[in-house]
């Protein structure tokens, strides 16, 4: 965006904040140069001379896109772009957040929203989607890991601060059924009752009742799945 337009979008954000914008934030306007020609040497030389640094985020990706000669593949093309990115990232222990745009297919898997090949999806460690309508204040959210649980989440428009809030979410309603939930949404892929009942010290009739509870009354994102086994969604 413009330099103007992030002055007065930091200005609403920070209105009720006397320490305004944070110290530690900088922001690049103007020309940028591509992967290739420049840019992973300004963005490392920066994660050097600043190694707390923590979040870079690239606004929009399109802005460090080497030109394509059209005659390569375009996965290919995609992957060799990103990849160096991400690879910059692992290698300062920097989190990098590429926006990008959507394209308009609104069916299949949620990965195929993303505009442009595979490649660009398959080279980052987290892709994370976020699909309204325009002029919509409220969105969803859909994170697809590498290497972990997919999650999806309900956001709403806060004008007030100029971001993306989590609308409301299932809470577990008592202590020991976010016990038991708190194991079942840490495990990796579907548990047997007995050994939830065992995680939590608990008998696996009560445990029962309680993941019965989870679902039935505090809507819960779980699923019975096979014989006696439970998994979080």
């Amino acid at each position: 965006g413009s330099r103007r337009g992030s002055y007065d979008r930091f200005q609403t954000m920070t209105a009720n904040d006397p320490d305004g914008a944070p110290e530690r934030f900088d922001i690049l306007h103007g020309a940028f140069p591509e992967v290739g020609d420049g840019a992973l040497d300004l963005l490392g030389d920066y994660c050097t001379e600043y190694p707390e640094t923590e979040l870079i985020i690239v606004d929009t990706l399109q802005h460090l896109r080497p030109t394509s000669d059209g005659r390569r593949n375009v996965y290919h093309e995609d992957y060799e772009f990103v990849h160096p990115i991400a690879e910059l990232g692992r290698k300062t222990d920097t989190s990098i957040l590429l926006v990008h745009h959507l394209n308009k297919i609104q069916n299949g898997d949620q990965l195929d929203k993303v505009s442009g090949s595979t490649g660009l999806t398959g080279a980052v460690e987290n892709v994370m989607i976020l699909d309204r309508a325009r002029g919509e204040t409220k969105a969803e959210l859909s994170v697809r890991p590498r290497e972990d649980r997919e999650e999806d989440f309900d956001l709403e428009f806060d004008g007030q601060v100029q971001t993306w809030i989590v609308g409301d979410q299932p809470t577990p309603s008592t202590p020991e059924r976010e016990e038991v939930w708190n194991v079942l949404r840490s495990a990796d892929g579907p548990m047997r009752l007995k050994d939830i009942a065992s995680a939590v010290g608990k008998k696996s009739n009560t445990v029962s009742k309680l993941l019965d509870g989870l679902k039935t009354t505090d809507d819960m994102p779980l699923e019975k799945v096979g014989r006696g086994k439970y998994e979080a969604l």
